[in-house]
């Protein structure tokens, strides 16, 4: 007989039986189940939001002690009956590498009940790792403290909740670091976000992670006559009230945008805090807008605009923040949990780019002195001289070093005369004058609008604008090197 199962059999024969329940489990492999209660469930009866579905269900009540609970996930490991389960464990109890280990790679979801004074560190103390685990819900938990790096033991954790009147004693301002694929937390006992930290706030932000306070959630599920009347509960003496409601349709939920408009005592309206989260906390769903944006609404709306979404504009569009980016980044996340953000910018390729040395030398000159020698044949670049304003990458000894070997003289520039070149005075304002307004889905199409503009440009036209260079540069040497206007 398995040891651990003489020492279950061994406890007093009065205490009640733990209450297991499965979902989508053969009928034989429950009876291999034979001292626990098993019932069946059908998919209806069970929905879950972590994972597209949860096969194995598994209830583990109060009653269980430890000897039973480890008896009952090493049954259910052997059983391997799913790829993905969902434990639920009430009442207090030790946490053990031991317990956990036959299910560390099915389970998906833990669901922790009337466990007073709960510690998460309990979890990374034990060195129990989940690497599965995608939803993480406390019901009924009073007291929970979170500190750094105890979240480590949960790396693919995407739901985290605080219901049923948990309440959470403390969290460190570094708690969530670890947690790189968090999308939703639920804070019941909390009235605003304003009892987060600023560090915590930015991480979540940084995420994409939604935060829903449950109350907020009840009120936004009223009928729209529930809401319009509460609003004018609240609202001052002699204020006109009007209300906007917008729906919006993601994931299958609806959200509601209820947005208030008053002639009078605007500002003593938006003071009244409950009614401000309620205001403003219809967003949570994807962001909070901040006091300001919501007095340019109220500005907008008061003239007469009817719609709160940004007009089509003109700008650049978005290269770093798209779906294939976000993809790489979250897969090289995986391979790499502990890489830093400058590793990850440089292996997917979005960092921020600027013009230095080496990317000037590299990818400008030296493409420059290929052409010129393949155009000038035998002269090579003898007597040619360039002439560049004093941009950092400019005057970096790689820059200078690169010219000096290949032979080609470089003209000083006085460090306070810009546009004395002919790019800056005349090449890049004119490129940019027949490229402004126009949108370029792709570098490519840039890349062609550009060529196309400079094999317009004839050479006669470059005659002027040689002369007005050896003017400009005439007028520099008057000057002693100083800047003036009037060129």
């Amino acid at each position: 007989m398995n040891p651990l199962l003489e020492q279950v059999l061994q406890r007093s024969a009065a205490q009640p039986q733990p209450n297991f329940t499965f979902n989508a489990i053969s009928a034989e492999d429950c009876v291999a189940l034979n001292t626990d209660n098993c019932q069946i469930r059908t998919e209806e009866q069970f929905s879950n939001n972590c994972a597209p579905r949860e096969p194995l269900f598994t209830n583990c009540s109060s009653s269980a002690g430890e000897f039973e609970t480890k008896y009952f996930l090493l049954k259910v490991g052997s059983l391997r009956a799913s790829r993905g389960m969902r434990f639920d464990l009430y009442g207090k109890r030790r946490f053990t590498k031991q317990m956990f280990d036959p299910v560390a790679d099915i389970l998906v979801s833990l669901y922790i009940s009337e466990f007073p004074q709960f510690s998460v560190t309990l979890f990374a103390s034990a060195s129990i790792k989940l690497t599965t685990l995608q939803k993480l819900e406390f019901w009924k938990c009073q007291g929970i403290v979170i500190q750094r790096d105890d979240f480590l033991p949960f790396p693919s954790l995407r739901v985290l909740s605080f219901t049923g009147g948990s309440t959470i004693a403390s969290i460190e301002e570094n708690a969530f670091d670890s947690l790189l694929y968090l999308r939703h937390i639920t804070f019941e006992g909390f009235d605003t976000s304003s009892e987060l930290s600023s560090g915590l706030r930015s991480h979540l932000n940084l995420l994409h992670c939604s935060v829903e306070y449950k109350w907020l959630r009840d009120w936004l599920q009223r009928r729209e006559e529930d809401i319009t009347q509460y609003f004018f509960e609240f609202q001052p003496c002699n204020m006109t009230v009007t209300l906007y409601t917008i729906y919006s349709c993601t994931s299958g939920v609806c959200r509601s945008l209820a947005i208030i408009i008053g002639t009078v005592a605007f500002r003593k309206f938006l003071h009244i805090n409950s009614t401000l989260i309620a205001f403003i906390g219809a967003f949570s769903g994807e962001s909070i807008p901040s006091k300001r944006t919501i007095q340019r609404w109220f500005s907008d709306l008061r003239v007469g605009r009817s719609v709160l979404e940004d007009l089509p504009r003109n700008g650049r569009r978005p290269t770093a923040v798209t779906p294939d980016k976000i993809i790489a980044v979250r897969d090289f996340g995986i391979g790499h949990p502990h890489a830093s953000y400058a590793q990850i910018r440089h292996a997917v390729d979005i960092g921020r780019r600027t013009i230095n040395a080496a990317y000037y030398v590299k990818t400008c000159l030296k493409k420059l002195v290929r052409k010129l020698r393949k155009k000038r044949g035998k002269i090579g670049l003898r007597a040619l001289k360039l002439h560049h304003n004093n941009a950092s990458s400019h005057t970096c000894s790689l820059t200078t070093d690169f010219l000096q070997q290949e032979g080609l003289k470089l003209l000083p520039n006085p460090p306070y005369s810009p546009n004395l070149s002919p790019c800056d005075f005349y090449l890049f304002p004119k490129l940019n004058e027949c490229l402004r307004g126009k949108l370029f889905d792709t570098e490519k199409e840039l890349d062609a609008a550009v060529h196309c503009r400079l094999q317009e440009l004839s050479k006669n036209g470059f005659s002027p604008v040689f002369r007005a260079w050896l003017s400009r540069c005439e007028k520099c040497i008057q000057f002693g090197g100083n800047y003036f206007e009037g060129r």
